[in-house]
């Protein structure tokens, strides 16, 4: 027959095999639970209710200046969860309000940590964070040149020049600084005079051969490129432009400077360019087209009248252009908006002149008031 059990709950007597069992036997005797499986089964579980946290802030309020900033701008941000009052600018400013407002009350609190004296603050180097230093000026000297002295002290006493090869002391040698020279006052005489000479007779080598010139055959000034090796007359082959300070391997010609390459090369470097790189002269491409759609005023250009109205000459720099001259030469012909699009000009026949390659790229986007070096150019119509 089956031990029984009474139920705490409902009050019948029934079999241990209708209870849970109350984890393994203990001591030879195994332990139920007080209600029967039926009675629990039909106790409702109890839910557990989730503590409600407020939802975390990113910002705070700082007490000094009032603004609402992110946690990031106060001191101790990540370290701690517990921050100040004050965001990190204001509590830099009260310190320093408040070290100024201590020091003002007792100017002369200022004592020195190596020599043991109360000087005025003015005794003292000021440091970064507005504050005074901790030694006062005459001892932050005399530790300088303390430290300066151990320095040249562990110094070797002697050195070996080395164009000479001969051992002498510190002294024989010139300093630069705590560092002496590698070579000795004699040997760095002679080393300085001989430099020198050099640089003078450098001097007038230095683009000797491609500087502009007077070719004694046909009296024109001439003048070799730098790129092609080639002499060619600088009034039709080079270009022309106005700079303070000229390039090394530019020359004065006149009131300009002479460009460094001829103009053959400087289209073939602009041609280089071009291919070297074609999705980026698309997209300037399409970018000028779409520039002139959004013009507030489009007519349909003559490309030839507006030529033949200009007399084909450039009007910023004046130069008579030639139709045979194709792009990208840098006196190649092309239209030029005088109020660029991009600052609300029109795409009409008024707006349109002619100028070259070079001093339209010069230009870019400025209007006539805007450039330094433009000088009104006479081309038959008033400008």
């Amino acid at each position: 027959m089956s031990e029984t059990k009474s139920c705490r709950k409902c009050g019948e007597s029934k079999p241990v095999e209708e209870f849970h069992k109350a984890g393994g036997p203990y001591k030879g005797k195994q332990y139920y639970y007080p209600e029967c499986k039926q009675c629990v089964n039909k106790t409702p579980r109890r839910t557990t209710t989730q503590r409600k946290c407020p939802p975390e802030t990113t910002t705070k309020i700082c007490k000094r200046c009032g603004e609402e900033k992110p946690k990031t701008e106060w001191p101790g941000y990540g370290a701690t969860t517990n921050l100040g009052p004050l965001c990190r600018p204001c509590l830099n400013a009260a310190t320093v309000e408040n070290r100024a407002a201590r020091r003002a009350a007792d100017p002369l609190r200022y004592v020195c940590r190596r020599c043991d004296e109360t000087k005025a603050p003015d005794d003292f180097m000021p440091t970064k964070n507005g504050g005074r230093s901790r030694l006062c000026r005459e001892c932050h000297r005399r530790d300088s040149v303390a430290t300066n002295a151990k320095k040249v002290a562990a110094l070797p006493k002697t050195k070996t020049c080395c164009d000479c090869g001969e051992t002498k002391s510190r002294e024989d040698f010139p300093h630069f600084g705590r560092i002496p020279a590698p070579r000795c006052k004699p040997c760095f005489r002679v080393w300085e005079n001989a430099k020198r000479a050099r640089e003078r007779e450098d001097a007038p080598r230095k683009n000797y051969f491609f500087r502009p010139y007077v070719d004694e055959a046909s009296g024109l000034l001439v003048k070799k490129c730098t790129r092609c090796k080639v002499v060619k007359p600088v009034d039709t082959e080079f270009g022309r432009r106005e700079s303070i300070k000229p390039r090394l391997t530019a020359r004065r010609s006149g009131d300009q400077y002479v460009r460094a390459t001829c103009m053959e090369c400087e289209r073939e470097q602009a041609l280089v360019r071009i291919h070297a790189d074609p999705e980026k002269t698309r997209k300037i491409a399409r970018a000028r087209v779409e520039r002139i759609r959004n013009a507030p005023r489009v007519e349909e250009i003559d490309r030839m009248a507006i030529i033949r109205r200009d007399n084909c000459t450039c009007y910023l720099c004046g130069k008579v252009l030639l139709l045979s001259t194709r792009y990208p030469h840098p006196e190649s012909i092309v239209l030029d908006h005088v109020i660029p699009l991009t600052r609300g000009g029109s795409h009409t026949a008024d707006n349109l002149r002619v100028a070259c390659s070079r001093c339209n790229n010069r230009k870019k986007q400025r209007l006539l008031s805007e450039l330094s070096w433009y000088k009104p150019v006479s081309i038959g119509r008033d400008l």
